[in-house]
């Protein structure tokens, strides 16, 4: 039998939501271990409303001991919110854009290319049909 593909969120918004779907319709795949928000208050309606794990440090993300990082976070923070994951040495998959300016798109690079810390987008956009 497979194990389990362990997970957290960072973010509380309408993404973060979609993970939180897929743990609760495939429970004997996917576990979401925690899920990160910026306060006490959105974390308490989170684990009333959802049945799970919502936290507001750090420390309780890595303690719930994820398989990876899902950053669904907003645009302005996304950047930023990869890299210090990446560098707690856990890979990130996440949302886009990847970030708003090409210095972030080349720190992002630089985290991968040069030490190995892995990162992934997840674009769905690219199997949407095209109209010119």
């Amino acid at each position: 039998m497979m194990s389990k593909i362990r997970y957290a969120v960072v973010g509380s918004g309408w993404r973060s939501l979609f993970y939180i779907r897929i743990a609760k319709a495939l429970p004997e795949i996917f576990e979401l271990t925690a899920l990160l928000c910026r306060s006490q208050e959105k974390a308490d309606r989170f684990r009333k409303e959802y049945g799970i794990r919502a936290v507001t440090s750090d420390r309780e993300v890595l303690d719930s001991d994820p398989d990876f990082i899902v950053s669904a976070v907003s645009e302005t923070s996304i950047a930023e919110t990869a890299a210090k994951w990446m560098h707690s040495g856990l890979p990130v998959l996440s949302e886009t854009p990847a970030g708003l300016s090409f210095e972030q798109l080349e720190m992002l690079w630089d985290l991968y290319e040069k030490s190995g810390y892995r990162i992934q987008m997840a674009e769905q956009y690219q199997f949407y049909p095209r109209y010119d």
